[in-house]
């Protein structure tokens, strides 16, 4: 289950980057909005990952799995049917959201279920999956695209969503152990955290088309500096130097 949800996270960044020529063609897209079905997915799954860990650690973790799986396969199949670039870059950010959820609840799982050499083997092949799977993707992608058009890359992983979310029902533990609940989740801080991260990641993306001078780059690092500052000293236990 763990791996599967790695595969889909990884395999849908490269296999994406072979169909955008063809995606560019079909819904008349310009550069700039080609990129944003990149920056939206990174932005999402990056920024969100310490929000969803947090999320994994106060909640049950098979729950937070399979809603990120839930998440991501429900955007997949709209992506897929997404006929302007508003509604795919919408899409592709949702998927990024569900993969925030399940990376850190998947590994996670595999660190608090497994112990000695089955966690080392597990481990192992979080990472082995994850190197192939950002190779095979590019294979993957340029084949689906030819052959069964650029909507298949993202309808392909609505059965394999549908498949893990039903194993994950049935063979995934429950947690015995009480978990706090999201009463312990402190909101504020979380959006503070995710918020300086995504404008961190749209002021490097800003970089590349407008220059590192340019308002709207220097704009958002700024933005970015403060909110992550803020959150630097909100956090307890933490001072510079310490």
């Amino acid at each position: 289950m763990a791996l599967v949800a790695q595969i889909l996270v990884v395999l849908d960044i490269s296999v994406v980057n072979t169909a955008m020529p063809t995606i560019g063609a079909d819904l008349h897209l310009s550069g700039g909005e080609l990129q944003w079905l990149v920056t939206a997915y990174l932005l999402m799954s990056g920024c969100g990952l310490l929000l969803g860990g947090r999320i994994a650690d106060l909640l049950s973790r098979r729950r937070v799995l399979l809603t990120g799986l839930a998440v991501f396969t429900t955007a997949s199949l709209v992506s897929g049917f997404a006929s302007t670039a508003g509604v795919l870059i919408g899409a592709r950010a949702a998927q990024g959201l569900g993969a925030a959820l399940m990376t850190p609840a998947a590994l996670a799982i595999i660190m608090t279920t497994y112990a000695g050499a089955q966690r080392t083997k597990g481990l192992a092949l979080w990472g082995a999956v994850g190197g192939l799977g950002i190779a095979a993707g590019v294979l993957v992608g340029g084949v689906i695209t030819t052959w069964a058009g650029w909507q298949m890359i993202f309808w392909i992983n609505v059965p394999i969503g549908i498949g893990a979310i039903v194993a994950g029902l049935m063979l995934l533990p429950r947690n015995v152990q009480a978990r706090t609940g999201l009463g312990q989740l402190n909101l504020p801080g979380a959006l503070t955290a995710v918020t300086g991260l995504a404008a961190l990641v749209f002021g490097i993306q800003a970089a590349a088309s407008d220059g590192w001078a340019s308002p709207k780059t220097l704009g958002a690092l700024t933005i970015s500096g403060v909110l992550l500052a803020a959150f630097g000293f909100s956090t307890p236990g933490w001072r510079p130097g310490s």
